[in-house]
């Protein structure tokens, strides 16, 4: 945005609780902390003409 990108062009997103990627708890109830790691990520996306024509995975 400080280098002229439009805020409309620009959409992020947040999945971890509603998809999570690995389980945050081993079969035996234990804490997952890597399935944690790798629930916690966001996603953005760069629009061009309204569809996503980058996406960025952290």
């Amino acid at each position: 945005m400080a280098q002229g990108l439009s805020k409309d062009r620009m959409e992020y997103f947040f999945f971890g609780e509603s998809l999570p990627v690995a389980p945050n708890s081993n079969p035996d109830g234990s804490d997952n902390e890597r399935g944690r790691q790798l629930n916690r990520r966001c996603e953005f996306e760069l629009k061009k003409d309204g569809t996503a024509d980058i996406i960025f995975k952290f």
